[in-house]
């Protein structure tokens, strides 16, 4: 039995007859006297009887496409970079290679595209090695993303303020980073506009630097690390405003963390003493920190331009923010004073682990 039903490519072989495949009908004929809507209501009918006897639709299988000319030869240059393009180097340099600040490779006249396409490759299929970032970390390489980890990244670290101070886009999700060369990185790369950090052991003294050094970060990743509310404090108002110093250590009690938050609170207004990185931030994941409530609503106070945010306690954030102005309004009242209202918040995405992902439009 042989069954075809209209469509390009597409064959109906009923369970009864395998091995007879069916000749293809691009489109069914109008029988004499049906008008067009009449045969496509025949048409559907007779598809919805087949289906209903167990016909099975097979389609023809598609080629895969190759891909352009830029990923085959960066597929070809991978294939091929420790045989023939690292060969040189690692015969005859690498082993002073500690004492090369700058290093003139084989890929030093490629664009900043291929160079990132070609680190990403390599990390994502667990080949990158430090001989490659030595020829691959050029002074215009503008993103870099280590997705695997190499061995003595703590020199990696060190080269990056050397030798990619152009570099905007940077991430180092789920690495073990050295404290000491990591924040001596963010001190130099002062063009960063996209970091992530997530699953990494970043501590709140590197997010007190960052605060410090880098004005123009736009997007911050730091889910699922120990950064606690002294590093919200410290991307709101600096260290120095906010009373904390780097090298404290984090403080169990919350009667210390009320007391920096009501502080915080007071500096709200001082719009001109904020550090630059508050007012450029728009994107902030704190998902699986041990940030609090009250450095949630320290970012919301304080990040102007913040407009996607996550954390567990979001939405209970914003409650107790509410209730918490509130009160300090009757407070105020028997006084005579008033209290300043909040600016408008520009936030259009939220995501907490209570209500799921709630969409806020302006």
């Amino acid at each position: 039995m042989i069954l075809s039903i209209p469509g390009k490519g597409q064959q109906i072989i009923h369970k009864s007859d395998k091995n007879v495949i069916s000749e293809h009908r691009p489109h069914a004929p109008l029988e004499r006297g049906w008008t067009a809507s009449q045969s496509h209501g025949a048409s559907h009918l007779w598809h919805r009887r087949h289906r209903l006897f167990g016909c099975r639709v097979y389609k023809m299988p598609q080629p895969r496409p190759p891909g352009n000319l830029k990923e085959q030869c960066v597929r070809n240059v991978i294939k091929n970079i420790d045989s023939y393009w690292c060969r040189d180097y690692v015969k005859n340099w690498l082993e002073m290679s500690k004492n090369l600040m700058y290093v003139m490779g084989p890929f030093e006249g490629l664009p900043s595209s291929i160079i990132e396409l070609m680190v990403e490759n390599l990390s994502k299929s667990g080949k990158l090695r430090k001989h490659h970032l030595h020829l691959l970390l050029l002074h215009h390489l503008e993103r870099l993303v280590l997705i695997r980890g190499t061995s003595d990244f703590g020199y990696i670290l060190s080269l990056l303020p050397i030798r990619c101070k152009k570099l905007c886009h940077l991430g180092l999700k789920g690495k073990n980073l050295p404290h000491k060369q990591l924040n001596e990185a963010f001190m130099s790369l002062n063009h960063l506009q996209t970091v992530d950090l997530s699953q990494t052991n970043v501590m709140d003294e590197t997010l007190s630097v960052i605060a410090s050094y880098c004005k123009y970060i736009r997007v911050l990743n730091l889910s699922d690390t120990d950064v606690t509310d002294r590093s919200i404090f410290s991307l709101c108002h600096g260290d120095r405003r906010v009373g904390i110093s780097a090298t404290d250590k984090p403080s169990t009690g919350i009667s210390a963390t009320e007391k920096c938050f009501s502080e915080t609170e007071k500096l709200s207004l001082n719009v001109s003493e904020k550090p630059d990185i508050s007012k450029s931030l728009i994107k902030l994941d704190l998902h699986g920190t041990v940030v609090t409530f009250l450095g949630i609503q320290c970012a919301l106070m304080n990040l102007p331009n913040l407009q996607e945010i996550t954390h567990s306690l979001l939405l209970y954030a914003v409650a107790k923010l509410q209730m918490r102005r509130e009160r300090m309004a009757n407070s105020v009242s028997e006084e005579g004073k008033t209290v300043s209202e909040i600016q408008p918040l520009k936030i259009r995405l939220l995501q907490s682990d209570d209500f799921g992902k709630v969409k806020v439009w302006p």
